[in-house]
């Protein structure tokens, strides 16, 4: 017969210790951050269907003979291609409407890829900073002060980002994108003070590790701030979809009016780019391309002819060749005409 054992003080010790420790872990919190990694890459994939997630980059970063971009052209835009010519794509492109509409589109793109890219940068840092607080090994100050500082950073850039947004959306966006700005502001100040904090108490102790107290501190703002990252994202997903909506309608309107061609299947924000873009089987030979905007546009050896002024060699010193497709360049960004490319000797 087994006598039970009665509780000792051993028995309370180790009860009052495993109090304390349920105060400063968060037994749900590996949950979460699984949670909203996996909601952050679900935004990345619903952005993806709508907008070219190499389009921020491209726009601030010179782009080398090495630069890698995949071919887009899918179904809708191929089918579109048959039913419009080259020449009437060509006119398009320098159309003062579909300019303007086309710009407005690209510069909303790239503002819904720099949101992104931000909050994925937050989620990493908040991530990282409270796996490594909450970490069996004591956690050094620099580490945790850096992951401070990494997200404060990206704070920051998403406030700016959803201001944007309402400029982009005007009062369609204001009334939500306002509410999350507030509280990301809130989730702002509260990120500075713990830097700052941090920052005193590792100059103050001149100690390494990071302190129980401390610890405490830290691990108390972890659900506030994982779940704003969560209602930015929310948030950012309606706004951004609505604000490349609005600026593929406008830019599908300006291409029927100019061309008269009401009948013409909708654009997508890919295929788009695709129908003012692509020029790689186009016979050029007989056109007039003086003014033209070459910016962006997609060429090819041999598929693509052009007038016989062209200097091919300097156009492809102006052009960086995909790495996916050999033969198959894209002009450099920046106001490129058919002037640059003509043979002055």
């Amino acid at each position: 017969m087994t006598m039970a054992r009665q509780p000792d003080d051993h028995d309370a010790v180790t009860q009052q210790f495993l109090t304390d420790l349920d105060r400063i872990l968060d037994v749900e919190a590996g949950l979460r951050e699984v949670m909203l990694n996996a909601q952050h890459a679900t935004f990345a994939r619903a952005l993806d269907h709508v907008l070219d997630v190499e389009a921020g980059l491209r726009e601030i970063l010179p782009t080398s003979s090495a630069a890698q971009r995949p071919p887009r052209l899918d179904h809708a835009a191929t089918d579109i291609l048959q039913l419009v010519s080259a020449h009437s794509r060509l006119l398009l492109r320098k159309h003062p409407n579909v300019v303007a509409k086309w710009r407005q589109l690209r510069r909303t793109k790239g503002l819904v890829y720099s949101l992104e890219r931000e909050l994925g940068g937050a989620v990493t840092s908040t991530n990282h900073l409270f796996s490594l607080v909450n970490s069996a090994e004591e956690a050094e100050w620099d580490r945790v002060a850096s992951w401070l500082f990494s997200l404060k950073e990206s704070l920051e850039k998403i406030i700016i980002r959803f201001q944007d947004l309402i400029e982009e959306l005007g009062d369609a966006a204001a009334t939500e994108s306002a509410s999350v700005i507030d509280m990301l502001k809130g989730l702002l100040q509260t990120v500075r003070a713990l830097y700052d904090d941090s920052q005193k108490a590792w100059h103050a102790h001149q100690e390494s590790h990071v302190d129980h107290i401390h610890a405490q501190q830290l691990l108390k703002q972890r659900h506030r701030i994982t779940a704003g990252l969560e209602t930015a994202r929310g948030c950012a997903i309606r706004q951004s979809l609505a604000a490349i909506d609005a600026r593929v309608q406008a830019i599908n309107e300006a291409i029927r009016t100019v061309l008269g061609r009401f009948d013409l299947p909708a654009f997508t924000a890919t295929s788009v780019e695709d129908f003012l873009d692509d020029f790689t089987t186009s016979d050029l030979r007989d056109l007039d391309l003086a003014d033209v905007d070459l910016a962006g546009v997609r060429w090819s050896l041999p598929g693509t002819l052009w007038p016989s002024l062209i200097d091919i060699e300097d156009m492809k010193a102006r052009s960086f060749e995909l790495e996916e497709e050999p033969g198959t360049y894209v002009v450099h960004r920046g106001r490129a005409t058919v002037r640059d490319f003509v043979e002055l000797g």
